[in-house]
């Protein structure tokens, strides 16, 4: 068996408390709550088959990505994909949700329904309407109304929680 210097241990110490500041580890940092990762409820939803509840199981089928600077964001952001979140009627649906990394506001919310290509954005959302919890990697939307459609009438409002797992390469996104 291998004997540690104490050189060696403090290398080790040291890449432990990084990978904790990566969203690694598990130190005494929040975690996120159980159940399932994501329960969003869209109300208000047009056409009116979209009303219902989007429930994702597995943090499995989302995916966190540290982005630079490109057309949608002048400054660094973090995007969350979710996929096959399950509506209450058995339908599969995708969301997209971007924030800004350096005060976690929420840029864009969007949601699709591959089956039917129904689409729906919320953008440039205010603190009253989702929030990002970074330490327990949580989005929270309160009533949040969609700006965008695919069609001209197509909306939703949506309401709910989603967890999201940390980036693997910032940790600006969890």
């Amino acid at each position: 068996m291998p004997i540690l210097s104490v050189r060696s241990l403090t290398v080790v110490v040291i890449a432990l408390g990084a990978l904790s500041a990566c969203g690694g580890g598990s130190g005494d940092a929040p975690q996120p709550p159980s159940g399932p990762a994501v329960t969003v409820n869209l109300t208000q939803a047009y056409p009116a088959e979209h009303t219902g509840k989007l429930v994702g199981q597995s943090l499995g089928d989302v995916s966190t990505q540290y982005r630079t600077p490109d057309p949608f964001s002048a400054a660094p952001y973090c995007l969350v994909r979710y996929a096959d979140l399950r509506h209450s009627d058995g339908k599969t649906y995708a969301m997209v949700v971007a924030f800004r990394a350096s005060d976690l506001r929420v840029l864009a919310v969007t949601l699709n329904n591959r089956a039917t290509s129904w689409f729906v954005a919320a953008v440039d959302l205010s603190a009253s309407e989702a929030a990002v919890d970074l330490p327990t990697r949580t989005f929270r939307f309160y009533q949040a109304r969609s700006t965008q459609g695919g069609q001209v009438d197509w909306q939703a409002v949506i309401d709910g929680s989603a967890l999201f797992p940390a980036a693997p390469d910032s940790a600006s996104c969890g």
